[in-house]
This record gives structure tokens, C-alpha cells and sequence, in this order.
């Protein structure tokens, strides 16, 4: 009965420790940059802040993730996502990409979702924002809950997505 207990304790404990880290929000407008390989991303996915990641490096992802997919965004409407990484990478043209802090959220109406993502229409446009231009081959990390666009829809590019068992538990919650 006590080891059931100590179990039990145990997976309630590592549940809350995930579920804050997936409720945490930055809302600095600064952009981190990954220029090399490093040993472990974590600790720069741990400051919630955009990353540009220059290197091809396919440890970006977690070791937790159980499911990636790529997708299409055809349209340049605002967006913001709940899933544990999303990347967005250039494939032969610069493309500008828009990226807003979560505490601007209630300028924005949510309208649906599109391929994992929360599609949202701008209520007020007095919010501020920070221009990236991506180079071809540039990955750029954007955060649980940043809000984002991608201004030209006529170079492509691709988006990727990935989950953790705890990103579609808590995302079903949230």
C-alpha cells in the first residue's frame, strides 16, 4: 500500500511540474539565436522566448515527442499554439514573419483552429510586435502561446509541429 502511495505521489508530481513548465509565458520581446550545435536545446526552449536557429541540427525536438507533423498555412492570419514546438523554416526565399507576445492576446479574437493551430482576427491593432525575416534553411522556434503571421504567402515554407504526451493531455484541458 505505501509503495502504491509513493507511485502515486510520484506521477501526481511530475503531472504538476509539466503542467506549469506548459502554462509558462514570457512576454519580453527579445529573440534568442542558436548559431552551432549545442548538447542540449532545453535549456534555451526553457526561456519561452522565440529562437532563430541557424544550424541544421535535428536534436530540436524532445525526447518526449511522440508525434510531428508538417503543415500548409495558405493564408496570412494570425495564429498562436498550444502544442509542445512549432518551427517555421524557409525554403528558398526570405520571408517575414510577425511575432506578438502572449500578453496581447486580448487584442485578438480567437476563430477557430486550422491544422493544430488557433486561428485569431485582430480586435485592436495598437499591439506591438517584432519583424523577423527568415533566410532559406533558418529555422525559427515560436513558443507556446506567442502569437504569429507570416506576411508573404508567396515563397514557401514550412511549418512543423510536434506533441508530447503532456502537450495533448494539457491541451485538451486548455
Amino acid at each position: 500500500m505505501r509503495v502504491k502511495f509513493i507511485i502515486f505521489v510520484s506521477i501526481v508530481s511530475i503531472i504538476v511540474f509539466h503542467f506549469n513548465s506548459f502554462l509558462k509565458k514570457t512576454n519580453k520581446y527579445e529573440i534568442l539565436q542558436i548559431d552551432n550545435i549545442v548538447s542540449d536545446y532545453n535549456e534555451y526552449f526553457r526561456e519561452n522566448l522565440p529562437i532563430v536557429i541557424r544550424n541544421n541540427d535535428m536534436k530540436i525536438f524532445s525526447p518526449l515527442t511522440i508525434r510531428k507533423k508538417v503543415i500548409v498555412i495558405n493564408n496570412n492570419n494570425y495564429f498562436y499554439h498550444i502544442r509542445d514546438r512549432l518551427f517555421i523554416c524557409s525554403k528558398q526565399n526570405e520571408i517575414r514573419i510577425n511575432i506578438i507576445a502572449p500578453n496581447q492576446i486580448s487584442k485578438f479574437s480567437k476563430t477557430g483552429t486550422n491544422n493544430g493551430l488557433k486561428t485569431i482576427k485582430i480586435n485592436d491593432n495598437t499591439f506591438s510586435y517584432i519583424q523577423v525575416v527568415l533566410k532559406p534553411g533558418i529555422r525559427l522556434y515560436i513558443p507556446r502561446y506567442w502569437i504569429f503571421n507570416v506576411e508573404d504567402l508567396s515563397h514557401e515554407y514550412e511549418v512543423t509541429l510536434s506533441d508530447t504526451v503532456f502537450s495533448i493531455l494539457f491541451g485538451l484541458i486548455i
